[in-house]
């Protein structure tokens, strides 16, 4: 991603949607070893943090899709999209299934070499989003470059925002479409929402403004502790949250920008580095959830 797309709030959105997915992780790889999280605290906070964490990636990145230029062309597009995305999720997967075929019966699902994908598809375990990011990214483009070249970006946000309210309705309707392209079709309401609301990434948002927001996606995520979830929930959610996070956002640096920035190398590595931690500290003795997590 260019320095032209290095928004403060957007890589500080980013920021917070990748402690989310690390600390998710950690929190169902510690429930599923030798300790054991109280059932009700442990399916209260995996609810609160599954119910939008990855919904927050997907609408980010159509926020900052149009930003890619439409008049790059289509080949050019397509190889730094495999680049960015493709390349990653296979080098990944691969170092992925040699630690843990390294770590033998260490791990709390234990693998086989004959379990090793030579070719990572369909993605394994959380290498699931860049597969989906890519297909979501690849027929975008192709859709955007066969407008006319006269249609500005008012015109393409909201002819995203006409598909968005159409792929929303369409959720739960569509049959399954398969390992390879279910995740990308779950996940397309969010992209183009983002993609909707990209013309809207300048604008300010009042810190009074931003209050509301945070009270109002703290109240809906809280709603989902119990349990209630679903499409429009999770999009509720992250439409308050990345409101709030843009109302107090102050330029660029801080922690939460310098992760958001990250966040690719994070996600891509973050499994291997807890799980490894975990069984380090359980050699070790040392059985405290709180300091595991």
């Amino acid at each position: 991603m260019g320095s032209e797309t290095r928004i403060g709030w957007i890589e500080q959105a980013k920021g917070l949607g990748i402690l989310l997915v690390v600390f998710g992780h950690a929190w169902r790889g510690v429930d599923a070893s030798a300790l054991t999280i109280p059932p009700r605290l442990f399916h209260a906070v995996d609810n609160a943090i599954y119910a939008f964490h990855m919904p927050l990636f997907f609408f980010l990145s159509g926020v900052v899709f149009l930003w890619s230029g439409k008049a790059t062309p289509l080949p050019r597009f397509a190889k730094t999209r495999t680049l960015r995305l493709i390349w990653p999720l296979a080098l990944w997967t691969w170092i992925f299934f040699g630690v843990k075929l390294a770590a033998g019966e260490a791990q709390n699902g234990v693998l086989r070499l004959e379990d090793f994908p030579l070719i990572p598809f369909p993605p394994f375990a959380h290498f699931w989003f860049l597969w989906a990011l890519f297909l979501l990214h690849l027929g975008a483009g192709l859709l955007i470059r066969a407008l006319p070249r006269d249609w500005g970006l008012e015109r393409t946000c909201m002819l995203a925002g006409g598909a968005c309210v159409l792929s929303f309705t369409a959720i739960g309707v569509l049959p399954y479409a398969g390992p390879l392209f279910q995740p990308a079709l779950l996940h397309l309401p969010y992209f183009l929402a983002g993609i909707a609301l990209s013309g809207l990434v300048h604008f300010p948002v009042p810190r009074a403004v931003a209050g509301v927001a945070g009270l109002l996606a703290a109240g809906l995520i809280a709603l989902a502790v119990p349990g209630v979830q679903g499409p429009l929930h999770a999009f509720a959610i992250v439409a308050a949250l990345c409101l709030c996070v843009a109302g107090l956002a102050r330029g660029q640096g801080g922690a939460l920008f310098a992760l958001g920035q990250a966040s690719l190398a994070i996600y891509v590595m973050h499994t291997i580095f807890s799980a490894g931690l975990r069984e380090a500290l359980l050699a070790a003795g040392v059985v405290n959830i709180p300091l595991h997590l």
